[in-house]
């Protein structure tokens, strides 16, 4: 958008006194007539206005409370949402402190389940590996090793046997005679 030239109109007045001849004279009523006219210029730009030219001096003055007014207003909009704002967070850190305890129970109680459930997979393993005729024993390193019980009765004295001289059953989970 093509900036707008402001064009400022000023008026020139030199007043110096004049004699009684030059007032009254040619000059004078120039003077006088320029005056008329720019008093009767500003007269009609007020009435358009609606301004009435006793009301300028209390119009400025409400002028002036009216934006001083809304400078405040502004200020303390911006009051009330910065405390607002404030104590939005004031009541989430409050509720979260509060919630703290609940929430670590909830976790603790979802922990506990879950080792609940692995301990009754690992019942239930044991007891279909039984019922399959297989043995599951640990090792000295933690590791589990499968021993067919039907094939072997002695299985687990093998076992313990090559557990008390440090030694391991073989790769594929069977005991080796000695």
């Amino acid at each position: 958008m093509p900036e707008q030239e402001h064009a400022t109109e000023a008026l020139l007045v030199r007043v110096h006194p004049l004699e009684r001849r030059d007032w009254f004279g040619r000059s004078g009523q120039f003077f006088r007539n320029a005056f008329h006219r720019a008093s009767a210029a500003v007269k009609q730009t007020m009435e358009d206005a609606g301004v009435h030219p006793r009301d300028v001096p209390t119009r400025a003055v409400e002028l002036a409370v009216d934006k001083l007014e809304g400078a405040a207003q502004k200020d303390k909009a911006a009051a009330v949402r910065d405390f607002s704002e404030a104590e939005e967070l004031k009541i989430k850190a409050e509720y979260q402190k509060r919630s703290m305890n609940s929430r670590l129970r909830k976790e603790e109680a979802e922990a506990e389940l879950a080792e609940i459930a692995v301990e009754a997979a690992r019942v239930e393993l044991f007891l279909r590996l039984k019922a399959a005729g297989v043995s599951i024993v640990p090792d000295a390193h933690g590791n589990y090793k499968a021993l067919s019980a039907s094939s072997d009765p002695r299985g687990y004295e093998q076992f313990e046997r090559l557990e008390a001289k440090g030694d391991e059953p073989s790769d594929d989970g069977y005991l080796l005679d000695e």
